[in-house]
């Protein structure tokens, strides 16, 4: 279970945490005109969206079991978060201007995609990586490895990861 003492609230649900990513998405639409081989022009409309804004933080925190606690430094982990906020706002909603940018993309339909995960308190994880000694305490913790070795920090339990990885390498 996570534990820390001092959370991070998350920019767009405010939820105590210790790690979040949010994401804005533009959604933008334009007329394409193309020409066949017998010269004749066809119009057509192609859609997408681009990301606007993004960011985030992580604090160090504390995982606990029935061995004890440990500190985990998420710094450079794979971070699967739960989903803590998903919107889609046109200009009319506050939060539109409020955590993307003021000006509009080229071919804007004014319409956004507001995202954000996180890693809450009293949350389940399942870490995988490298324990160290810590360099202030005699305790170990658990942080991104100089040698480049798997740090996954989880939501999903130990069984959905390895069933996932499974897959994975099949494909």
């Amino acid at each position: 279970v996570l534990h820390c003492a001092e959370p991070l609230r998350s920019r767009m649900a405010r939820v105590r945490c210790v790690w979040y990513r949010w994401v804005v998405e533009e959604e933008w639409q334009r007329m394409v005109a193309s020409t066949d081989s017998k010269g004749r022009v066809t119009m057509t409309t192609q859609s997408g969206w681009n990301t606007v804004a993004q960011g985030g933080r992580s604090i160090p925190f504390e995982l606990e079991d029935e061995t004890g606690r440990i500190r985990v430094i998420p710094n450079g982990a794979e971070i699967e978060g739960t989903r803590t906020f998903d919107r889609t706002c046109r200009r009319s909603d506050s939060r539109y201007f409020e955590h993307g940018p003021s000006a509009a993309i080229s071919g804007s339909t004014h319409r956004r995609r507001l995202h954000e995960k996180a890693l809450r308190l009293g949350t389940d994880l399942y870490v995988i990586g490298t324990a160290r000694m810590r360099a202030d305490v005699v305790e170990a913790e658990i942080a991104e490895s100089e040698f480049g070795e798997m740090f996954l920090i989880s939501t999903r339990s130990e069984e959905q990861i390895v069933r996932g990885h499974f897959w994975a390498i099949l494909l």
